[in-house]
């Protein structure tokens, strides 16, 4: 975690997902690159070559809930360890189903949405000092209330493939100290519309 001053801090992480409490693991395994050998890791529980080095291995969806679950234990201590401060939260997995686009909600296969979220809202209220939360992943376009945190994702996704990708607008932010934000057009909405919001009441 970053000190920003003036009372903001930084706490960033890829976070990955609980793949629905472990039980969607298999579906996402079968069904996301992520896992189909896009990634690889250092095999640290299997045999090692001959200089002692390790082999290399497809990143697994248990590896993935692994860095899930000490990701939230390093959001839970910073957000502990900072009440009365405004925690800034970014991930690249999406802490709830509002960061799906409903387009991929209806186009995967059974399971696979827990690749992309994880429902925090219970989470996230427990720790009131977490004031915003961004995320990408999703290649979605939307802000969205959890309690007191106001999440956004900015993401532009494939470009010649996804509509997102032609009305990305890389002029979207906030200021955590004033609450004041410029929210990006909703690309999970019938229309897509640019959203310049009042400041968000930093007082809960």
């Amino acid at each position: 975690a970053v000190d920003l001053g003036e009372g903001v801090i930084l706490a960033g992480c890829t976070l990955w997902t609980d793949m629905n409490k472990g039980r969607d693991a298999w579906a996402v395994g079968r069904g996301m690159n992520d896992f189909l050998g896009a990634i690889c890791i250092e095999d640290r529980e299997g045999i090692r070559a001959h200089d002692g080095s390790y082999y290399s291995r497809r990143f697994r969806p248990e590896d993935a809930v692994k860095i899930f679950n000490k990701s939230i234990r390093f959001l839970s201590r910073t957000a502990d360890a900072n009440k009365g401060k405004t925690v800034v939260v970014a991930t690249h997995h999406a802490p709830s189903l509002q960061g799906i686009d409903r387009q991929h909600l209806s186009g995967a296969g059974p399971g696979i949405n827990a690749g992309y979220y994880t429902p925090l809202e219970e989470f996230i209220e427990a720790h009131p000092s977490i004031r915003w939360w961004c995320h990408g992943h999703t290649h979605l376009r939307k802000a969205y209330r959890i309690a007191q945190c106001h999440v956004v994702s900015n993401a532009r996704g494939y470009i010649g493939r996804e509509h997102s990708a032609d009305v990305f607008d890389p002029d979207c932010w906030f200021d955590p100290v004033t609450g004041e934000r410029k929210d990006p057009g909703n690309s999970d909405a019938p229309e897509d519309v640019e959203q310049v919001l009042e400041p968000l009441d930093n007082n809960f």
